[in-house]
């Protein structure tokens, strides 16, 4: 843990769990933590990396502007037993044993994007954050709570050793509070929060108000790009199936996303996920076939009356895409 820029190891015995024993060679005390001067470090192929630790200004635009990439990593803090005050990545207040050498972070990040030739910004987050700078960098890799490997999975993905794949599994925000939640649904009055929104959270909120966010749900970039084609919807069956093709110059793996709009009389959300499928790696030019078979509950409601399942006859419209803002209405099922 880190406090007054000091690191503490705590010995495992008479800590947490008394009956615990810490190991014979087990380290205990303190250390000093110090952030190094910033300076060049190059290898043989003349690739050079310096680091800073972002709390000064001037330091930023003196070596930033030296670099042809700078990346940024920048995080939201978050504990068990409380929720965040807001979604920005500015941190102005000392959390627990945690000090940040930087806290107003969406200021640096647009510091470091004017001094740059080209910025890329790596942020963890426990959920969605606002992203206030999105249109002056040249990259964003967003990447909830990583864990241990983190620095491996960075440098993998900007030096091209892997071509991401991963999606957004929630919508990131314009503003604050993009939904207009009342006070009376978050935090709640008197510690009793009402849930009045119902199904429309997150994509189909925005969907049936139709707000575009910073980012969709389902998105994400990859290092080449994919084609859509060949759509074939079988009624009887419920089943759907599509051609995806890499039709850029890399190899690389698409997430194929599936969403319903359901008939007018279900009163639901108007478009809604039924399934994903990740492609195999596809060599440039190269194909696979998509299959989504859509079970009864896929095209059913819940009856709030019968406490069951219900299905719901009528027209489908089918789309197929890489997000929630990038489908295409490729087509109709009907339930007969």
């Amino acid at each position: 843990t880190f406090s007054n820029n000091r690191c503490n190891f705590y010995p495992t015995t008479n800590r947490y769990v008394p009956s615990l024993k810490g190991e014979s060679d087990s380290i205990g005390g303190k250390c000093t933590r110090t952030v190094p001067k910033p300076t060049w470090i190059c290898n043989s192929n003349n690739f050079c990396i310096a680091t800073i630790d972002g709390s000064d200004d001037k330091q930023i635009t003196e070596w930033t502007s030296q670099a042809d990439i700078s990346i940024v990593f920048v995080g939201q803090f978050a504990k068990e037993g409380s929720d965040r005050s807001d979604l920005k990545f500015d941190l102005n207040e000392i959390s627990g044993d945690c000090q940040f050498p930087q806290p107003n972070a969406d200021d640096m990040i647009t510091l470091v994007a004017k001094s740059s030739k080209k910025t890329i910004v790596a942020a963890t987050s426990p959920g969605a954050a606002l992203t206030p700078w999105r249109d002056v960098v040249q990259g964003l890799i967003f990447s909830f709570i990583p864990g241990q490997a983190y620095g491996d999975a960075i440098t993998d993905i900007i030096f091209n050793k892997v071509n991401p794949t991963a999606r957004l599994s929630i919508t990131l925000p314009i503003s604050e509070n993009d939904q207009n939640f009342s006070k009376s649904q978050y935090p709640g009055i008197d510690l009793i929060g009402e849930y009045t929104e119902g199904m429309y959270i997150d994509y189909r909120w925005y969907t049936k108000n139709n707000i575009t966010p910073a980012f969709s749900f389902g998105h994400g970039l990859s290092y080449t790009k994919f084609l859509y084609s060949d759509i074939n919807i079988n009624n009887d069956k419920k089943i759907i199936t599509f051609v995806v093709k890499n039709v850029g110059k890399v190899a690389g793996a698409e997430v194929a996303q599936l969403y319903l709009g359901f008939p007018d009389e279900a009163d639901t959300p108007p478009i809604q996920l039924k399934g994903f499928q990740k492609t195999e790696i596809l060599e440039p030019g190269q194909i696979e076939t998509i299959t989504f078979a859509l079970s009864d509950i896929d095209v059913s409601i819940w009856d709030i009356t019968t406490h069951s399942w219900r299905m719901v006859h009528g027209k489908y419209i089918v789309s197929i895409g890489a997000s929630i803002t990038d489908i295409r209405h490729n087509g109709s099922l009907t339930i007969i």
